[in-house]
């Protein structure tokens, strides 16, 4: 099925200089199920620089297992309910720590409904990091 639905603005990548962003921004693609993220994403998961992540699954191997079940039920009730995608999740960054997650996230939608993409912000809220008993990282895909 073709896509006909423009597909959501991307902003521009900072300019030398300017401070990074405080949070990261992403964009799946429901009809090919690809994802594009934001430098934000690089910077704060370590990922080396000619690495390509275009799949939600990239981000599982830093969700705790519960957060990683947790995003995927938030975006399945998002798209087939309309409910709301705003949850936190813990994350683990290379280094051990452990940051708390917000994301949130809305779908376009085509005039009949259907949901076509789905495009959001994850933002570190913690103050410090915490770890969350009896949960450790899923394993790296």
């Amino acid at each position: 099925m073709p896509n006909s639905t423009p597909r959501p603005h991307r902003p521009p990548a900072p300019r030398p200089g300017e401070p990074p962003a405080e949070e990261g921004l992403w964009e799946l693609d429901l009809w090919n199920g690809s994802v594009w993220y934001s430098e934000w994403f690089r910077r704060r998961l370590q990922w080396p620089p000619h690495t390509v992540h275009r799949r939600l699954e990239d981000l599982k191997g830093y969700l705790v297992p519960s957060g990683w079940e947790a995003l995927l039920q938030g975006i399945r009730a998002h798209l087939e309910r309309q409910e709301p995608l705003d949850l936190n999740v813990a994350v683990q960054l290379h280094d051990g720590l452990t940051e708390t997650w917000r994301i949130v996230g809305s779908a376009e939608r085509t005039a009949a409904g259907q949901p076509v993409y789905l495009a959001g912000s994850m933002k570190d809220i913690a103050t410090e990091a915490h770890a969350v008993p009896g949960d450790e990282p899923s394993a790296k895909l």
